[in-house]
């Protein structure tokens, strides 16, 4: 249920984000869906710690993290690559005119 509500944030995030370029939300993006992906997979977790006990990230946990870390640097590597790409585009259009 956690992780489901710190996705919905990070997706809510993203939609602002869009609407406000420059708003300084959209640096967090990245860690609320980080946390939402840890989050999420505690519910793998048998038993849950109660009391006095720590809990501590799993090995899925940790994957699951590092997979959505990496999968949001391949987005923004390849968001950048776009830009730079529809960027060197309008400079060749606005040349020829």
């Amino acid at each position: 249920m956690a992780g489901g509500a710190s996705l919905a944030i990070a997706a809510a995030y993203a939609w602002w984000t869009t609407r406000h370029p420059d708003t300084p939300i959209r640096f967090l993006i990245g860690p609320a869906a980080w946390l939402g992906v840890g989050v999420a997979l505690a519910a793998t977790r048998t038993p849950m710690p109660t009391g006095p006990d720590v809990a501590r990230a799993d090995a899925w946990q940790a994957a699951g993290m590092a997979i959505a870390i990496a999968a949001s640097v391949d987005a923004h590597s390849a968001m950048v690559d776009y830009f730079e790409e529809v960027s060197e585009r309008t400079m060749t259009i606005a040349r020829r005119q």
